[in-house]
């Protein structure tokens, strides 16, 4: 499904890149003829900001959407697309919940697993250019009593080139035996060893990004929701955003049960974030156009690390159609996501 939704997703947004479609310009060649829903598919969409997304792009956009859920097996999608001048498209397909009808709206909160580590890696680069941090500096001398390498700097756990043992892979946690806090995460990989010398090669690891957690921590003296909530969430007006389990709140995540229940994974600064289309749009956007963070930072983040693992500082760098793409994918238990935009036309999407 995942390899679906990104074909159909980049279709859509290739479409309304090359057809000018933010500002009030049809598309040349006119939209395809929308899909015939069946019957279980409910669509909803909704067009904000001024200038106005051209007519012919609404439905192309909505026609990717509805297309997406009439050929898989997902019960429901909510997408939005930010143009350069502005403008925003937003809309949803299916249902948040299959067995009651109740359809998806657009302002449904996900799950957004792995995308909040680029979240996490722009808290962190805020501090860098405070001076709180440095990208090369040692990991221990923020964390001194941790236990990690010494040579470990925040610029190896951005990356992923640490050599940390990733603890989303232990089978305990896979069958609910084991609920890790994140200092006990960061224990278990140093009683793992590491898998290789810090910077020596990548390799994904989600224990990276609760280690960073702690160093949010313990720079600010504050929990690592607030100093998220404060440097990121806030900052952008994302009101429908939050780090699940550490912060209150209401959580409307859709679908996937009850969003009440225990988390499958004990995520946190790796992938707690429950988010919306249009919250996490913003934020893409925001964070690539040099408006969150300073413009040479951003390079740096974009900048892949060595090894061509497609990856750079907290950021996946990836090609869409033949269009250098860079945000970040996610995925947990009941939920996909994933939020890019492309530089060459300053389109973004989630």
């Amino acid at each position: 499904d995942w390899m679906s939704a990104r074909r159909r997703l980049q279709a859509a947004v290739l479409v309304a890149a090359a057809g000018c479609g933010g500002d009030g310009t049809a598309i040349g060649s006119g939209p395809a003829t929308p899909p015939s829903a069946p019957p279980a598919t409910v669509t909803t969409a909704v067009t904000t900001t001024v200038p106005a997304v051209a007519p012919a792009t609404v439905v192309a956009l909505q026609s990717a959407i509805d297309a997406w859920i009439t050929d898989s097996t997902s019960a429901g999608v909510a997408a939005a697309v930010r143009f350069p001048n502005g403008a925003e498209w937003r809309g949803a397909a299916g249902y948040s919940d299959e067995v009651h009808r109740v359809a998806m709206d657009v302002d449904d909160r996900f799950r957004v697993a792995s995308i909040t580590k680029m979240v996490t890696a722009a808290t962190v680069a805020s501090l860098v250019e405070e001076g709180a941090l440095g990208l090369d500096d040692p990991v221990t001398g923020v964390l001194p009593d941790s236990g990690l390498d010494s040579t470990l700097t925040m610029r190896h756990l951005l990356g992923h080139r640490s050599g940390l043992w990733n603890y989303t892979l232990d089978p305990g946690l896979a069958a609910g035996s084991w609920a890790p806090s994140p200092v006990e995460v960061v224990d278990a990989a140093v009683e793992a060893g590491s898998m290789f010398p810090p910077g020596s090669r990548f390799a994904y690891s989600n224990t990276n990004y609760v280690v960073l957690g702690l160093v949010l921590e313990a720079v600010t003296g504050r929990p690592a929701h607030a100093v998220i909530r404060a440097r990121v969430l806030d900052t952008l007006e994302m009101r429908r955003t939050h780090l699940a389990g550490p912060e209150l709140g209401e959580i409307e995540a859709a679908p996937g049960g009850d969003p009440g229940t225990a988390d499958p994974f004990p995520a946190w600064t790796d992938g707690a974030l429950v988010s919306t289309a249009g919250d996490l749009v913003r934020f893409t956007a925001a964070l690539f156009a040099g408006d969150l963070l300073d413009p040479t930072t951003v390079d740096e983040m974009t900048t892949e690390v060595a090894g061509g693992s497609g990856y750079g500082l907290g950021v996946e760098i990836l090609e869409f159609g033949g269009h250098r793409a860079l945000g970040h994918r996610g995925g947990i238990e009941g939920y996909l996501g994933g939020t890019f935009c492309l530089p060459e036309t300053g389109v973004c999407l989630t």
